[in-house]
């Protein structure tokens, strides 16, 4: 099974070298042999969220830790 990360943008602010986003991770999406499940830990509300989640690979280090 392999787990990723779900990541919801909640700010972003500019700095000299551009702009800089701020993440949290809301969840995870687990992998499994027959599909797909999602576990959502909150809901981000914020008038500069877009409604875009990121889904990123867990490392192998972080893979152990238990994804909810």
């Amino acid at each position: 099974m392999k787990v990723y990360d779900l990541l919801a943008k909640v700010d972003s602010t500019v700095t000299e070298n551009g702009e800089k986003a701020k993440w949290a991770r809301i969840g995870v999406l687990l992998e499994k042999e027959k599909g797909f499940s999602i576990k959502l830990d909150f809901i981000p509300v914020s008038t500069t969220w877009d409604g875009w989640l990121t889904v990123k690979e867990r490392k192998e280090k972080e893979q152990t830790e238990e994804p909810f």
